[in-house]
């Protein structure tokens, strides 16, 4: 009675090894598996539910901040603005009888103001230098009238080379700060 006890008992076993490694295993194995990619399918689930909903958010800070930066840009200091300000400084010059040889704002000085952003409300300064000639009595009126300008900010530089002897005129050289954007169209 005991062979049969123990030749059931080592039946049972080794129906229960095969049955587990047969069956019962691999079954416990695809649950594993599908449990793991229902994990990762929440996962991406969630990821795609926290980006749909962050999407109108995101693209309106995209707009806004599109926007900030094309005010931004318009703030920043034009061509247009330092040409009518050499014309200004041209048609003072014609006015006085005074040979603008040259007007020049520095390279570092066009540089500098592109580098720099505009604080909101303050203007922008170039820095200018106008070599002149002409009498001095004539020059001095075209460097009052530009100092009564609307766009004047203070003087750097004002050199004077005197004639030669049989000359009239003087050469000056005349450095000025002045604000962008305050010459109106006319």
């Amino acid at each position: 009675m005991r062979k049969r006890h123990l030749i059931t008992l080592i039946s049972v076993l080794g129906l229960s090894a095969i049955w587990y490694l047969f069956l019962l295993s691999p079954a416990l194995q695809r649950r594993d598996a599908i449990a793991f990619q229902i994990n990762e399918a929440e996962k991406q689930l969630a990821d795609f539910y926290r980006i749909v909903t962050e999407f109108p958010s995101n693209f309106n800070s995209q707009k806004e901040m599109a926007h900030r930066k094309e005010l931004l840009l318009s703030q920043l200091f034009s061509k247009d603005h330092i040409m009518r300000l050499f014309d200004s400084i041209e048609k003072i010059a014609e006015q006085h009888d005074v040979r603008l040889v040259e007007i020049s704002p520095s390279v570092e000085e066009l540089l500098r103001l592109n580098r720099e952003m505009p604080k909101k409300g303050q203007p922008q300064i170039l820095e200018l230098s106008l070599n002149l000639k002409g009498t001095l009595e004539n020059v001095g009126r075209f460097i009052g009238e530009i100092e009564r300008g609307n766009f004047y900010k203070g003087v750097s530089l004002c050199g004077i080379m005197n004639p030669q002897a049989g000359h009239k005129e003087s050469d000056i050289q005349y450095r000025f700060k002045a604000v962008l954007g305050a010459i109106e169209d006319s």
